[in-house]
């Protein structure tokens, strides 16, 4: 036994240490060194120091309160759906397929002039089911 925990310990200079990543492959950290100010020693005030660059260059869309990696992420999700809808909306599609599907949807939603002509027509029988069902509340 004590052979054998010995054997373990010593330096065999012909073992290479074992490493999880290969001298080719780094990680990146994650970290987003162009953020950083430099200026700013972090022991002073570690938030200016990471985010320092990055709060001086980053301008707020005027159309939001805010914005970070979500909002970044929905942005990018809608410019992709649009994308898609304006393809298969100019595109000839196969008939019944999703793709013809998407169009037609998007086509009816964006035909206003047919929307405005008719106008509530098409939502009276609900619109009446909702009255009758709200009688039941009215004082006689």
């Amino acid at each position: 036994m004590t052979a054998l925990l010995l054997s373990a310990c010593s330096n065999n200079p012909t073992k290479k240490p074992v490493s999880n990543q290969s001298e080719s492959k780094q990680l990146a950290s994650g970290v987003e060194l162009q953020n950083m100010d430099h200026s700013i020693r972090p022991q002073d005030d570690f938030y200016c120091f990471v985010n320092g660059q990055w709060l001086e260059d980053f301008q707020l869309p005027e159309d939001k309160a805010y914005y970070g990696n979500n909002s970044l992420l929905v942005d990018k999700s809608r410019a992709q759906v649009k994308a898609i809808i304006n393809e298969v909306s100019t595109g000839i599609n196969q008939p019944g397929s999703d793709e013809q599907k998407i169009a037609d949807l998007y086509k009816t939603f964006m035909d206003v002039d047919a929307i405005e002509l008719k106008g509530l027509s098409s939502l009276a029988d609900e619109i009446a089911r909702i009255d009758d069902s709200f009688i039941q509340f009215l004082p006689a």
